[in-house]
């Protein structure tokens, strides 16, 4: 059974996040599938890092009554799912929330925001976590299934907790192979390239003038393990700016999610905040799987 565990405050955000994971669940059950939603409730406002740590309130009853609303539909659609609503700062309940021994894909929705950084939730949360991390941007509403996935690479080697091992599984649910009609002329041509090639694309983004080798690449793809089952190709390109090639790659391939590594290194420091990682995180314009690299970063005081 795959699991989706969904933290939700009750911001727009939020609601497209859960939204989101419903539609995956509804499209898994309908190929019946085993899937289960949790939903973890939020009653305090998450935007801010500040959120992260405020005690929880009693939300307006509208906002509950939209989101009881959200779960009567997920009942009627015959998905199952928990609710629970947060009674302790999500900084100190969701890491012991978040069990290592429970497989499961964290789901949140990133609030488009100027803020710093440094005050961004997302990349907080990252640091909470074991889990694979599934953000959602809040301005991504054409809601598609997850069949064509870019991963970038470094080339470095990763070292991985057993919680990512449902990562490939997720992945593998997807996959489908019943007969597409692409229609005709050249919008059906590029339909059709894109669906020739393999579901699953590595790429390298590299600043150097030296391209580096394939062979490289391959070898550490696989040995990270995230792609096993599915069929994938490698591409690398060359650009200023790590953050803004992997996006233009990612998009250029027509993909529905953009996966990465988080590297643990960096996640305790100010060094995070300005890196690539940190950037794909604040600004894919597409559904973003973010892999922890190793157990999470305890929370500061």
């Amino acid at each position: 059974m795959l699991v989706f565990t969904v933290l939700a405050d009750f911001s727009g955000a939020a609601a497209n996040a859960l939204e989101y994971a419903s539609f995956l669940a509804r499209q898994l059950t309908a190929r019946q599938l085993s899937v289960r939603l949790r939903v973890l409730s939020v009653a305090a406002d998450l935007s801010t890092t500040q959120g992260l740590s405020a005690a929880p309130t009693l939300p307006p009853l509208e906002l509950l009554n939209q989101r009881l609303a959200l779960l009567e539909r997920l009942q009627n659609a015959s998905i199952p799912y928990t609710h629970e609503l947060l009674q302790q700062p999500v900084a100190e309940c969701l890491p012991d929330m978040m069990s290592a021994a429970l497989p499961t894909v964290f789901i949140c929705g990133r609030t488009d925001t100027t803020a710093p950084s440094a005050e961004q939730t997302l990349l907080h949360l990252i640091r909470l976590v074991t889990h694979p991390m599934l953000l959602v941007p809040e301005q991504y509403r054409e809601h598609a299934i997850p069949q064509r996935i870019v991963f970038d690479t470094d080339r470095k080697p990763v070292h991985l907790s057993k919680s990512v091992a449902i990562v490939p599984e997720f992945l593998l649910q997807f996959q489908t192979n019943r007969v597409l009609y692409l229609g005709q002329g050249r919008a059906g041509a590029r339909r059709l390239l894109t669906r020739v090639i393999p579901e699953a694309v590595a790429i390298h983004i590299y600043t150097t003038a030296q391209a580096p080798e394939p062979d490289d690449i391959l070898a550490n793809v696989h040995a990270t393990q995230l792609l096993h089952g599915l069929s994938h190709t490698i591409q690398t390109n060359q650009h200023f700016s790590i953050e803004q090639g992997i996006i233009e790659t990612a998009l250029s391939n027509s993909a529905d999610l953009l996966m990465f590594v988080a590297r643990q290194q960096s996640l305790p420091g100010e060094l995070f905040y300005g890196s690539p990682t940190a950037g794909l995180m604040l600004h894919t314009p597409i559904p973003a799987l973010v892999i922890p690299e190793a157990a999470p970063v305890l929370w500061p005081g």
